[in-house]
């Protein structure tokens, strides 16, 4: 049943993937669809070719490593010294750690970050889940990307979203 699930989806009027919309990754899957076989399950555990960097990032996301000692304590108390990224964070002008990673150590949260990741297409709504967002009121600072996961499972929010795919393609109405 997992191997009849696709790793996005896109229409007309929206997209869908589990973590991360990667455009690269995606026109890869376009032009190379998976065959699932021994030859890409190998594939797909090993972290030196294509296939292992896309499911990586499409199914749970981009990291960042963090430098210099820096690190954070998971839920699981667990030592992390990678921060996931919010990629849906489309920001004009300077960036900071804080603004860019979550679970951003407190140390770095001021500091200028520099690797900003490839602008995300804004042609129609990106819907995605796996961050486990907390805040109360469930908004993105771009307004493109829906993230469905408030971590319901643990006490959060449950979330959905309402797309008008009747009006016209300018005017896509998100709630």
């Amino acid at each position: 049943w997992f191997k009849t699930l696709p790793l996005f989806i896109e229409t007309e009027n929206y997209r869908v993937v589990h973590a991360y919309w990667d455009q690269k990754h995606i026109d890869f899957l376009k032009n190379n669809p998976i065959q699932w076989n021994e030859d890409w399950f190998e594939k797909l555990t090993e972290d030196n070719n294509q296939e292992y960097h896309m499911a990586e990032h499409l199914l749970k996301g981009i990291e960042h490593e963090l430098t210099d000692g820096h690190h954070f304590y998971d839920a699981d108390n667990i030592k992390r010294h990678k921060c996931r990224i919010k990629w849906w964070n489309q920001i004009d002008g300077t960036l900071t750690h804080g603004d860019y990673l979550i679970d951003c150590p407190d140390s770095l949260k001021e500091t200028e970050f520099i690797n900003k990741l490839e602008d995300i297409p804004q042609d129609k709504p990106i819907f995605f889940g796996h961050y486990w967002l907390k805040q109360e009121n469930p908004t993105l600072s771009n307004s493109n990307a829906k993230c469905l996961d408030y971590s319901v499972a643990k006490k959060g929010y449950l979330v959905a979203y309402s797309l008008d795919t009747k009006e016209s393609k300018t005017q896509k109405s998100i709630s």
